[in-house]
């Protein structure tokens, strides 16, 4: 049996529609458990006009404030052998449990994820788009996206003793947010999880909705102090914490960093302060050297490098640069000079590049034998004027990063046109990769992304796909903390 478990609280408008989709379920075999807050609308009788209806529904008053209380509850009374959550203004699809329940049996899964639907609220309809990581969590591993994925509760569907066995609850002193806190915690104690692409639930996105108020969402910005202290003390506990600190350092600056964002009247005084508290908190709680609030990055090379850069330098007192469509061959002394000038000036503490524009002027080289230690003192000159401009403690990073050779924009995936060509180039790249670690050492280097993730999704060789975009980014912060 499964256990269903909906907190509900003023949720009269979408509440029929949600507890209509569940009862509806091709899967039979739950029992469906509200819990109900102080509603001042019609959510209860809403609520008792179902349990009348069906023997499945059983209702219950909310002890605790928030939804994590109110789960918390279910997953103190259920019965079923595995436990599902949904909101009150979300919907299911019609096989969701019995997709759910198929895939996490014949496995002996404790815990399964899934992708979802996203309805967002466009005039007096609703656009559908996918929202889910199941496909890069099956490619490179849950762990890699983590830091990024939505952490959201009806994502994943579990077995009730993977909670009780662990001990997890969820951070029922949160009013919103409780599942961040939970969602690393409870994949890091599954022995067994497993990703499916089916879009199994329709989550609803509401424009200005009370939740997206200038004080909750400072509320929600707040929220991720409190977040980042549970999950130090819970990993610890678990012994847990030390092949783990990176992740839960990372997610903490993602969602922080959009939780920050969001906030639409935040003065500039207020940015840099909020920034700075948020960064010495990740670095105490996680016991690391450096938060993205901490860079400002200088970035050399592909889409790829300038992607990493607007997701690591989030420092207010410090600014991003980004040079584009250049070569360290192609440019004058005078003009790497300048570049220096400008990382002085936006006071850049960490350097991402990468080698593809070198790839640029390869028609005019007639031997690459005889031009490599002539570009290898120029990269050398190029590096000394970086390192000698970025703001102390400063890092350089190389990413090893190669031309896509699959194209991934149509129906499948299939090799580009000029795929020979681009091998070529590849070729030739690692050339100048090699070279360049002579200069610069292979501690600085990091590794090119598995061959399985690149691919391109706009047609483009240089178009580097999320996936590609998080492997890096995850590399550069874990190699500079």
């Amino acid at each position: 049996m499964i256990t269903v478990v909906v907190p509900v609280y003023n949720a009269e408008k979408y509440l029929d529609e949600c507890l209509g989709s569940i009862l509806a379920q091709s899967y039979s075999d739950f029992e469906l458990l509200l819990f109900i807050g102080k509603c001042t609308d019609f959510s209860r009788e809403i609520c008792e006009k179902y349990k009348a209806s069906d023997t499945r529904v059983q209702i219950y008053d909310q002890i605790k404030v928030g939804p994590g209380g109110a789960r918390n509850q279910g997953l103190d009374i259920a019965k079923g052998e595995y436990i599902y959550f949904c909101d009150a203004d979300d919907l299911l699809t019609r096989d969701c449990l019995k997709t759910f329940v198929s895939m996490a049996t014949i496995g002996n899964h404790d815990i399964v994820e899934s992708n979802a639907f996203m309805l967002t609220q466009k005039g007096e309809g609703w656009v559908t788009e996918t929202l889910g990581c199941s496909f890069w969590a099956i490619t490179i591993g849950h762990d890699s996206v983590e830091r990024y994925a939505n952490p959201a509760v009806w994502k994943y569907f579990s077995r009730v003793d993977l909670w009780r066995d662990n001990n997890i609850r969820f951070a029922d002193f949160l009013t919103s947010m409780d599942d961040l806190a939970t969602y690393s915690l409870l994949f890091r104690s599954a022995k067994n999880p497993l990703f499916i692409l089916n879009n199994l639930y329709y989550y609803r996105v509401f424009a200005g909705s009370l939740s997206h108020t200038p004080s909750r969402l400072r509320g929600r910005f707040q929220n991720i102090f409190k977040i980042c202290e549970y999950l130090s003390s819970e990993f610890k506990k678990r012994n847990m914490f030390m092949q783990s600190k990176y992740t839960l350092a990372g997610q903490m600056e993602h969602h922080g960093r959009v939780a920050l964002n969001a906030i639409p009247d935040l003065t500039d005084e207020e940015r840099i302060m909020f920034s700075q508290n948020l960064a010495e908190h990740i670095r105490e709680c996680f016991e690391v050297q450096l938060s993205v609030f901490d860079c400002g990055c200088f970035s050399w090379g592909s889409s790829l490098v300038h992607a990493l850069s607007d997701r690591i330098g989030h420092c207010p007192l410090k600014g991003n640069i980004k040079i584009e469509s250049k070569s360290i061959w192609g440019i004058g002394n005078d003009e790497i000079k300048d570049v220096a000038q400008s990382i002085r000036e936006c006071k850049a503490n960490l350097a991402i590049i990468d080698l593809i524009n070198e790839t640029g002027n390869i028609a005019e080289i007639e031997d690459i034998t005889d031009h490599l230690p002539e570009w290898e003192n120029k990269f050398r000159l190029f590096i000394e004027e970086i390192k000698g401009a970025l703001e102390r403690p400063s890092q350089v990073v190389i990413v090893e990063n190669y031309y896509c050779l699959l194209d991934n924009s149509g129906s499948e995936i299939k090799p580009f046109d000029n795929y020979k060509d681009l091998e070529f180039l590849n070729d030739v790249l690692k050339l100048y990769y090699e070279t360049a670690r002579k200069v610069i050492g292979e501690e600085n280097f990091l590794p090119p992304a598995p061959q399985k993730i690149m691919f391109s999704e706009k047609g483009i060789p240089t178009d580097y796909n999320s996936c590609i975009i998080a492997y890096h980014h995850n590399n550069v912060m874990d190699q500079i903390r």
